[in-house]
């Protein structure tokens, strides 16, 4: 039989191992066409930590953004306070007498934002004295040559978030319209 042509194989037709060819045993199949649980699981357990994480940037996002709302609303009022004290400081006037001036006229609450104001000058010495020093104690800066009419002007803004009281303190040092030398 080694000289006859062998007649071509026909399609489904078995190999002689006893199987059809183009079937596969069932439970091979089934392990060879999805994914089994165990890797389903892991592959959603990975998910699970990835997205908690791209939460948590969100949370802390929102939180610093409404954190930097909150301090630029602060430094407006601040500044609106500021340009109230120069429109209303004049040569010759004390202190006091500007600060009492605005407590009449500045609203106490902007929007929630609370401000207080705190007004000296430095050449007569008033608020002039460093953290924790004696008042008898000569300050650091005794030898600075302060005009007198220089006003100091330290605002500090309040504001709540949450349960807790927030605040942020600006300063700046101001002269009088038409001041002279």
């Amino acid at each position: 039989d080694a000289g006859q042509p062998q007649e071509p194989q026909r399609v489904g037709e078995g190999s002689g191992s006893g199987e059809e060819e183009g079937t596969m045993n069932p439970a091979a199949a089934a392990r060879s066409s999805g994914f089994s649980l165990i890797e389903v699981l892991i592959a959603m357990f990975i998910l699970s930590i990835g997205a908690a994480s791209v939460l948590s940037f969100f949370a802390a996002a929102a939180s610093t953004h409404k954190r930097s709302v909150d301090r630029t609303h602060a430094a407006l009022i601040a500044e609106r306070v500021f340009s109230e004290v120069r429109g209303r400081y004049l040569p010759d006037m004390t202190a006091a007498e500007l600060m009492d001036e605005l407590d009449k006229e500045l609203p106490e609450l902007w929007d929630g934002y609370s401000a207080d104001i705190f007004c000296f000058h430095p050449a007569r010495g008033g608020g002039r004295r460093k953290l924790g020093a004696r008042a008898e104690e000569k300050d650091a800066e005794g030898d600075v040559g302060w005009l007198d009419q220089e006003l100091f002007v330290r605002v500090i803004i309040r504001w709540k978030q949450k349960t807790s009281t927030r605040s942020e303190t600006f300063h700046t040092l101001i002269l009088p319209r038409n001041a002279r030398d």
